[in-house]
């Protein structure tokens, strides 16, 4: 996802696909939040904070590897 799109994701509350390398498609309630951290050598890294279909748990993703549910 792009940063807009993350943004329209988070308003709207819809539910996205997180595309893990190991654990394969884990459909998430919604993003929860976008986090912004610093890397290792000092970039803001964007994150997006996924809400499990539960709405337990929290997951910390690379907006590139969210998805909107159908796509």
């Amino acid at each position: 996802m792009t940063n807009n799109k993350l943004k329209e994701a988070l308003l709207s509350k819809k539910p996205v696909v997180y595309r893990h390398f190991y654990y394969g498609e884990i459909k998430c309630k919604c993003v929860n939040a976008i986090r912004y951290t610093v890397g290792a050598s000092g970039e803001i890294l964007v994150q997006a904070e996924l809400l499990d279909k539960n709405g337990c748990t929290i997951m910390i993703a690379k907006p590139e590897d969210v998805y909107e549910v159908g796509q």
